[in-house]
C-alpha cells in the first residue's frame, strides 16, 4: 500500500532549544537498505592501493581511519535522496526557519554537491575503529546529518552546545543546523563503526 509523507515521517522527535534544535527519527527500512548498501563500495575505495586519491578531506580525515564520498550512482535516483531533501523540508516546517509563508516540501532544500570534483555530493562514509575519535566541529552547508549504520557498541555523539550525549541506534537518523558543535569521543573497542554524514543548502 502506497505511504503518504506524513505516514513516512510519522516518528520524528525534537531534541535541543531554538535554534540548536536536532530532528531525530529511524530510517525506513528500504531506505535503510539504500544507505547499508553503500558500505561494500565505499570499502573497496577504503581499502585500494590509491585509495588516497579519493579520501574525502575534513576535520575528521586524520582521527577516523578513512572517509569517501559516496558514489554519486548510488545516490541519483535513490528513495535515499528523496527522503532527506523531504527531511530536510520536515525539519525547516517543523522549526519554523525560514519564510514562514512558504509551503511545506517547497523545494527549498538540496543536497550540497561539487560538480566536477571527485566528492560528487557532500554525502560521505566514515569508517572508524579502535583509536579513532572525531573533534569538535562543524559542518558547511545550512543543515548537517549523522546515520548511523554499523555501531554494536553505540559509540554517542556529543552535542556540547546542547550539553547532550547522543547514545544512538543503528538506522538512526539526526539533522540539525550546520554550525552546531558535536564531536566522538575516542573508540575503545575492537568494533567496527560505520556511520554517515551529509550536508544541506536551504534556499529560502
Amino acid at each position: 500500500m502506497m505511504k503518504t509523507i506524513d505516514e513516512i515521517f510519522s516518528d520524528v522527535t525534537l531534541i535541543g532549544q531554538t535554534p540548536n534544535l536536532i530532528l531525530k527519527t529511524q530510517l525506513p527500512d528500504k531506505v535503510f537498505e539504500e544507505v547499508k548498501g553503500w558500505i561494500e563500495p565505499c570499502r573497496e575505495i577504503k581499502d585500494d592501493e590509491y585509495r588516497e586519491l579519493l579520501n574525502h578531506r575534513n576535520v575528521g580525515t586524520n582521527h577516523n581511519s578513512y572517509q569517501t564520498a559516496v558514489p554519486r550512482r548510488l545516490i541519483d535516483n535513490s528513495f535515499f535522496f528523496g527522503y532527506i531533501c523531504h527531511f530536510g523540508e520536515l525539519y525547516l516546517h517543523t522549526t519554523n526557519i525560514g519564510d514562514p509563508n512558504k509551503e511545506f516540501l517547497n523545494r527549498r532544500v538540496h543536497l550540497r554537491h561539487y560538480p566536477g570534483h571527485f566528492d560528487g555530493y557532500d554525502c560521505w562514509v566514515n569508517f572508524t575503529y579502535k583509536g579513532d575519535d572525531n573533534p569538535r566541529h562543524n559542518h558547511a552547508g545550512s543543515l548537517s546529518s549523522i546515520i548511523y549504520i554499523q555501531d554494536e557498541d553505540c559509540q554517542p555523539t556529543n552535542f556540547p552546545t546542547l550539553n547532550y550525549v547522543h547514545h544512538p541506534k543503528e538506522g538512526e537518523i539526526l539533522l540539525f543546523p550546520s554550525d552546531l558543535l558535536h564531536s566522538v569521543d575516542v573508540k575503545e573497542t575492537e568494533s567496527e563503526r560505520i556511520s554517515a554524514s551529509f550536508n544541506l543548502d536551504v534556499f529560502n
